[in-house]
């Protein structure tokens, strides 16, 4: 993946279910504007359904942007796969009721973030896919 401009960090991030519904994991990729990668992550979050990974993804990437001390100075552009989580984030009232609250949460909550959600193809996702897929032990412990 190349860099993108200067002033611009991209997250690109993941949810990842065993089945419609089951053991689910979110994973990330941070990148600076020379695409050196910043940071990773790779959280089980519990069972749970596609959509719900995914927003969960996109939370758990905000917060950590939000800490990381990047949050004042860059714009960041967290990037999916998914089009409808974007769409549903670009228009929150046409959010599907279940998800309704986790938008605005992340809308409300980041509201003071420079950022934007980006649609991307999902063959420019597969880290952050592999991320998300990784097997976690017992301790949390990232192993590939």
């Amino acid at each position: 993946m190349g860099g993108s401009p200067a002033g611009i960090a991209k997250f690109n991030m993941n949810g990842a279910v065993k089945g419609g519904f089951g053991p689910a994991k979110v994973g990330g990729v941070l990148r600076d504007h020379t695409g050196n990668v910043l940071m990773k992550f790779s959280n089980f979050i519990g069972i749970d359904d596609h959509m719900s990974a995914e927003f969960l993804a996109i939370k758990k990437t905000l917060s950590l942007f939000s800490s990381s001390g990047m949050a004042g100075g860059v714009c960041l552009q967290v990037e999916t796969d998914y089009s409808n989580v974007v769409a549903w984030f670009r228009h929150p009232s046409t959010t599907s009721n279940a998800f309704k609250v986790l938008v605005i949460e992340c809308v409300i909550v980041y509201k003071d973030l420079n950022w934007d959600l980006i649609l991307v193809d999902r063959m420019k996702n597969t880290l952050t896919d592999k991320l998300a897929k990784m097997r976690i032990d017992s301790s949390g412990t990232v192993e590939e």
